[in-house]
C-alpha cells in the first residue's frame, strides 16, 4: 500500500510528475482488481465494481483538474496550488483506498 502523501517537495514539476506516476500506479491496481472481481459472474459484485470505479473516476477527475491547474499557475500561487493538490489527493487516495477494501471484501464474500 501507498504512502496517503506523496512528497510535495521539490520543484511544481517533480510535484506534478510525482502525483501522475502513483495516480497511474493507483489506477492500473484498481483495473486488476476489478478485471479480476468482473471474472465471476456475480452480478452483485458487478454492481460493487461499478461503484467503486465511479467513486474513484470522479476523485480521479477531480484530481486531474486540480493538476492542470498547478502547472499552469504563477510561482506567486504555487503555494496554494501545492495546498490543493496535497488535500485533492488525499481525497482521491481514499476513495481508492475505500474502493479497493470493498472490492476486497466483496471478492471474500463471494
Amino acid at each position: 500500500m501507498m504512502d496517503v502523501m506523496p512528497p510535495l517537495e521539490g520543484s511544481r514539476e517533480e510535484v506534478v510528475t510525482r502525483i501522475r506516476n502513483r495516480m497511474e500506479a493507483l489506477d492500473a491496481e484498481m483495473a486488476d482488481l476489478m478485471r479480476k472481481t468482473l471474472r465471476r459472474n456475480d452480478t452483485e459484485l458487478q454492481i460493487r465494481v461499478e461503484r467503486a470505479k465511479k467513486s474513484a473516476a470522479e476523485k480521479g477527475s477531480e484530481l486531474e483538474t486540480v493538476l492542470a491547474q498547478a502547472e499552469t499557475a504563477d510561482e506567486s500561487d504555487w503555494p496554494e496550488a501545492r495546498d490543493m493538490l496535497r488535500s485533492t489527493w488525499i481525497e482521491y487516495k481514499e476513495a481508492v483506498d475505500r474502493a479497493r477494501l470493498d472490492l476486497e471484501r466483496a471478492e471474500e464474500l463471494a
